[in-house]
């Protein structure tokens, strides 16, 4: 016989773990994270593409595409911060699903000895 409720506390756990993971990626969809890296991308590459290397005269004439690939790393980190916080509910789900299972595995086991 299994322990009901110790297996009703764990669905929910995995619930709240899916719960968490839909919101991280619903805020990541909301942010444009993606997109918005996708097009800082771009631009860097259409600054670069108007960069003549026989007029390069000062770090200046670099600004703006340091500050392109600047905004391309901040973008990364925060699809990574995001990426890390979706990760971290799916594994939460997948231990109390792991849990689930051990818990289902000693009732059959100890069923087995009666």
């Amino acid at each position: 016989m299994t322990n009901t409720d110790h297996i009703r506390r764990l669905l929910l756990q995995i619930g709240d773990g899916l719960n968490a993971l839909r919101n991280r990626c619903q805020d990541a969809a909301d942010e444009g994270s993606f997109a918005e890296a996708n097009k800082a991308v771009a631009w860097a590459q259409r600054e670069l593409d108007a960069i003549d290397p026989e007029a390069l005269g000062e770090a200046y004439d670099l600004k703006a595409l340091y500050d392109r690939v600047h905004l391309i790393v901040v973008h990364l980190r925060c699809l990574r911060v995001q990426l890390e916080k979706c990760e971290e509910a799916a594994e939460a789900a997948l231990d109390a699903a792991k849990r689930i299972t051990h818990t289902l595995e000693e009732s059959d086991s100890a069923d087995a000895d009666l």
